[in-house]
């Protein structure tokens, strides 16, 4: 099964499992409701606002500050996650999600990944930059389900 198959079943059960708490009627009015692009571009600015919200909170840092050039340290850690975390939940574009943070050079997003995907929860630091995706990881699936829900 390729990766597109894995995530078309992923979405189908999270569905099932949304129907099956709170119903087919609502499910339809939220879906109808999403379908104008007016709410759909509010619905993404709200989740990306939320990202970068937690993360920075997360590590303790201005979130105006992860638009900087020339960044450092944990600076580096949370704008590495909220790019990871954006392609996650959103899907945007290496270029969209550089550009929320005032960068043209999408490889940063591309160096983010894969050095997420090379992380080892055996190792002190990965697991402690882990342990706080997983934080974060977990409030924006829930509050990314309040927004798909809200409009009920």
């Amino acid at each position: 099964m390729n990766e597109i198959d894995e995530e078309v079943i992923a979405l189908v059960k999270r569905l099932a499992k949304t129907i099956k708490k709170v119903g087919v009627k609502k499910v339809v009015a939220v879906l109808d409701e999403l379908d104008t692009e007016e709410n759909f571009i509010e619905t993404h600015k709200n989740l990306i606002s939320f990202v970068i919200k937690q993360t920075s909170s997360s590590f303790m840092v201005n979130p105006e500050e992860l638009k900087r050039k020339n960044i450092r340290g944990s600076l580096v850690e949370a704008r590495s996650m909220c790019f990871i975390l954006l392609k996650k939940h959103l899907e945007l574009t290496h270029e969209d999600i550089s550009g929320l943070f005032g960068n043209k050079n999408h490889s940063l997003v591309s160096n983010a990944l894969a050095t997420f995907k090379k992380l080892n929860y055996d190792i002190k630091t990965d697991r402690k930059f882990l342990e706080i995706f997983n934080d974060v990881d977990s409030k924006v699936d829930a509050h990314k389900n309040l927004l798909w829900l809200k409009h009920k």
